[in-house]
């Protein structure tokens, strides 16, 4: 529609393509031309036939209706997932187990030889090659075909790949022959609630999703969707973009503030320290929540039975099997 989108207008103008108002509406900003086009916004369709002067939202629904009765369309869901470069040039993220010889060429990690785990290093700053490149006693490996010297990749896969999945191997996190039990899975699957901010809910959702259907596809699992319903958190944003330490736009709080600590009622009272000059959203987070946690962490309080029971900062869980 080159009337009604950007990109569309600049291409048709470059190669002369006529350009058709069909929905009423100019955008200042947007306009190229003195009939104030492009306009992507909505309005009532114009040069239309049978649906001139209906809102174009509106008449969607009609629209594709005619055009299946007069046999020229159907209606149709499209769903269109990027290309999806799965590997980094960074140290965290899984391995990805291939070889490379002289002789065999790209050879598979075969299964007995799984899983290839990373080495354990010191430093993490690039060089002018990847943190995992420089690890030579890790990258020097014999060939599992010809027993030949050979060399490691040394990318490692997006870390989407493992969280694409890790809500299944939650459910039989101690599985050494599959990666999931298939019983267990069906059971619990698919996940009751998903809780993501809006680039959860456009890339991991999504290719969460493409990984479960190829499951399903393989015959490893039985649901088609991963995920029973989705609710999208809001962002914190500010200045028009998503607050991120490393774009250097996060919220600092000016050290001559006059704004007071708030006051909590009795008996919730609890020491909140005034930010020190610099510091950033998430550092006076941790510190306010760990002035609560000091304040409220260690009380007593009143048990069913009426007898005080303290509470204890949750720390890691002793393992029943091992005793440690």
């Amino acid at each position: 529609m080159p009337a009604h989108d950007s990109r569309d207008y600049e291409f048709a103008k470059a190669f002369d393509l006529p350009v058709r108002r069909v929905i009423e509406g100019v955008e200042e900003e947007l306009a190229r031309d003195g009939e104030g086009l492009p306009y992507p916004g909505d309005g009532a369709m114009v040069a239309s036939g049978r649906f001139d002067g209906k809102g174009n939202r509106e008449a969607y629904a009609e629209i594709v209706e005619w055009l299946a009765a007069e046999g020229r369309g159907e209606p149709s869901v499209n769903y269109r997932l990027r290309d999806w470069l799965v590997s980094r040039q960074r140290y965290w993220g899984a391995p990805i187990p291939i070889v490379y010889c002289e002789k065999c060429g790209t050879v598979p990690v075969p299964d007995d030889l799984l899983p290839v785990e990373l080495p354990e290093i010191d430093d993490y700053a690039p060089k002018g090659k990847s943190p995992l490149a420089a690890a030579e006693d890790w990258v020097a490996t014999e060939c599992p075909g010809c027993g030949g010297p050979a060399r490691r990749e040394t990318d490692t896969m997006d870390t989407f790949v493992d969280s694409s999945w890790y809500f299944i191997r939650y459910l039989d996190p101690r599985g050494e022959q599959r990666p999931w039990d298939r019983a267990a899975a069906d059971h619990w699957l698919p996940v009751d609630q998903y809780i993501g901010g809006v680039e959860h809910a456009i890339l991991h959702l999504m290719y969460a999703r493409f990984v479960t259907k190829a499951l399903a596809d393989l015959g490893e699992l039985e649901v088609q969707e991963p995920f029973a319903n989705l609710f999208a958190q809001g962002m914190i944003t500010r200045d028009g973009a998503k607050m991120s330490k490393s774009r250097g736009t996060l919220w600092r709080r000016p050290s001559t503030s006059s704004a007071t600590a708030p006051t909590l009622p009795a008996p919730m009272s609890a020491s909140w320290a005034r930010p020190s000059a610099g510091e950033t959203g998430p550092t006076r987070a941790s510190r306010a929540s760990g002035a609560f946690w000091r304040a409220f962490g260690g009380s007593a309080r009143r048990s069913r039975r009426g007898r005080a029971a303290s509470v204890r900062r949750p720390g890691p869980r002793r393992s029943p099997r091992s005793g440690t």
